[in-house]
């Protein structure tokens, strides 16, 4: 029994019989038939979900190297979703001014703004629906007013640098030019 997506071969079952058995007849072509429909479409679904899957990683692994904090909330103001940026900004701004950062964010949204600022950062906030299931969501970016504090550990972490990359790396947040860097550190 082969399933078909359009002209995609998407899957097949063979049944052997033992050599004693009969050959198959109309009764075992009818059943055959009977699941065949139900057998294709469990095949397309299950495609669609390891597709879905696949977007999935890699949206997820988008939004984790974005070097803006988002944080998703749902229709009901809940956070579903914060990348790893959002996590570090909550960790920097626990409880400032008697309030989490996600509370205030909350706060934000309650009040139906599209852009503020708190501190070293600002806010803006889209709102939209998800493309899976068109169900409301909200994205709100948090950027740093201020640049972050640079160092080697989150160099070396983020971007999988050595311990020379990271020098010059930071020698370049400097300001400092290429014959500087390289006199700084005695290289050519």
């Amino acid at each position: 029994l082969y399933a078909y997506d359009g002209d995609l071969n998407i899957g097949a079952v063979r049944v052997w019989r033992a050599k004693h058995r009969p050959d198959f007849g109309k009764h075992e072509a009818v059943l055959l038939d009977t699941i065949r429909p139900y057998f294709r479409n469990a095949l397309r679904n299950t495609r669609m979900i390891a597709k879905a899957h696949g977007i999935e990683g890699f949206w997820r692994q988008l939004l984790e190297n974005m070097h803006v904090a988002l944080f998703l909330f749902d229709g009901d103001d809940h956070l579903v979703y914060e990348n790893s940026e959002g996590r570090e900004m909550e960790r920097d701004l626990s409880d400032v001014g008697g309030c989490s950062f996600s509370d205030y964010i909350r706060s934000v949204l309650k009040e139906n703004r599209l852009e503020t600022e708190w501190g070293p950062f600002s806010l803006s906030i889209l709102r939209t629906v998800s493309p899976q299931d068109a169900r409301p969501i909200t994205a709100v970016m948090a950027h740093r007013s201020k640049p972050k504090r640079m160092d080697a550990d989150s160099l070396r972490r983020r971007h999988h640098l050595t311990s020379r990359e990271v020098e010059i790396c930071i020698l370049v947040c400097k300001g400092l030019i290429d014959a500087e860097i390289a006199s700084a550190l005695g290289i050519a």
